[in-house]
């Protein structure tokens, strides 16, 4: 990975701490740190796997540093293994660095630069009716000075 270029672990927006475990799929739309266990699949825009943090399921990330470990597979855009990170499953990369010391058991596979990013969040989750949790949200917004639409005061 290009030196230069923002590291993951630049502000990330939600971490799971090290007395967490979690056992279901985790979506963000930011950037996640986890400390602690996922078992399920994770998806966000940048990811850290702290050195306590694992995981055990699939994992979709614009980019991802692992300092920890990684039972399942991984698909990313650009990932770095730290020394004492593990990445145990298949392995999809647009750019890899592997620190001294990392480790990566499995299938391993470059993903050709013009080829499109891993999959993300969809934000526009719909429910059953049709209905869109923004659609849903907006509908509730008051009108008025905090929202919505008032009809314009005339000068006189």
């Amino acid at each position: 990975m290009d030196e230069n270029a923002q590291q993951p672990e630049d502000n990330p927006t939600t971490v799971i701490g090290p007395d967490i475990r979690i056992t279901g799929n985790l979506e963000a739309s930011g950037d996640l740190k986890i400390e602690g266990n996922v078992e399920g699949d994770v998806r966000c825009r940048r990811l850290i796997v702290g050195d306590g943090g694992a995981i055990k399921g699939r994992v979709y990330s614009e980019q991802a540093r692992i300092s920890g470990t990684i039972n399942g597979s991984i698909e990313a855009a650009g990932l770095a293994i730290e020394a004492r990170g593990v990445v145990a499953g298949e392995t999809t990369y647009g750019r890899l660095k592997v620190t001294t010391g990392g480790v990566i058991e499995g299938k391993i596979k470059r993903r050709p630069e013009g080829e499109q990013k891993p999959k993300l969040v969809d934000t526009e989750v719909v429910d059953e009716q049709g209905e869109s949790a923004r659609s849903r949200a907006q509908k509730r917004r008051p009108s008025g000075i905090f929202g919505g639409t008032m009809p314009p005061k005339t000068l006189n």
